[in-house]
């Protein structure tokens, strides 16, 4: 990239595959007078990137900067100014600057006025945060948290909008969100948007979110003589709660109390004790890991 000392005219040459092959193109497109300076450019990992340079058209405007964005399949793009005239003219003898990171965003920087109003200003070229996706699984759960992955951006952490059913509910710089309120049960619908610091947003695909945090219900009967040996049957009624969320359920689980081994059963079971006092503990647990315990004391006398 070069400006022509006699035409005052800005060139750039793209490499492209360690080659030259497009030659010099020229990017000014409005005629000059003069160039301030050298042209500057920068470019991405991508490819894509600009060119800046100093400018005036020689009829009394003061000098400004102007840029073309390059994109590496359509090629260079409409010219644009990068300064504000009405702050004043581009101190030429001060230079100015311009660079791009490895993610498209770009900044060309001068010092602009004169006086008090002397200022250092900049062109930016800032993308949108990336795209990224919901992490929280979609099948039936207690809730705990909606989590989701993080939005890239090089110049500073966005601000993420959480969305539930279309509303939203609360934001934060975490890439995790409880709501303090909770969420019901039921199937929900929702969304997250990232808002970098110039306001540009982009969000994330909708996701479902099915919520069970209700417990099972429990009854637990015993029938049978409760002395030493004899045999105790115990039934047990439990159901998850139905609303459109309810995940089923899943186990019952027998701790006997008297060091023998916990059994996993459906509605009934059988069980012989020693004399002594016992404490029998049942607990239903539902698909999403909601669970209710009952304790039933068990007092066994010695057998006739």
């Amino acid at each position: 990239m070069t400006s022509g000392s006699s035409s005052h005219a800005v060139y750039v040459s793209p490499l492209e595959d360690d080659s030259f092959s497009k030659g010099a193109i020229r990017a000014d497109a409005t005629p000059v007078d003069i160039v301030g300076s050298d042209p500057l450019a920068g470019v991405a990992q991508s490819g894509n990137g600009f060119v800046s340079w100093l400018q005036s058209t020689g009829s009394g405007d003061p000098v400004a900067l102007r840029g073309r964005l390059w994109d590496v399949k359509a090629g260079l793009q409409a010219e644009t100014p990068l300064t504000n005239p009405d702050l004043g003219p581009v101190d030429t003898s001060a230079g100015y600057d311009a660079a791009a990171d490895r993610v498209d965003d770009a900044a060309v920087v001068a010092i602009q006025g004169t006086g008090a109003d002397r200022r250092l200003v900049a062109g930016m070229i800032d993308r949108p945060p990336s795209g990224f996706v919901g992490f929280t699984t979609q099948k039936v759960r207690r809730f705990k948290a909606l989590r989701w992955g993080a939005a890239f951006d090089l110049w500073g952490q966005p601000t993420y909008t959480v969305e539930l059913d279309g509303a939203p509910i609360g934001q934060t710089q975490q890439t995790t969100y409880l709501p303090p309120q909770g969420i019901p049960d039921g199937i929900h619908r929702w969304r997250v948007t990232a808002t970098d610091r110039r306001g540009q947003t982009s969000g994330s695909p909708t996701r479902l979110l099915r919520v069970d945090n209700t417990p099972p219900t429990l009854v637990v009967r015993v029938s049978g003589t409760r002395r030493a040996g004899r045999l105790l049957k115990f039934r047990f009624a439990a159901g998850d709660v139905q609303n459109p969320g309810a995940s089923g359920l899943a186990r019952i689980r027998v701790v006997w109390g008297d060091g023998s081994v916990p059994v996993l059963t459906a509605k009934t079971a059988v069980h012989r004790y020693p004399r002594g006092r016992y404490t029998l503990r049942v607990s239903a647990t539902d698909k999403a890991g909601n669970y209710v315990i009952v304790a039933n004391r068990l007092v066994i006398k010695k057998r006739k």
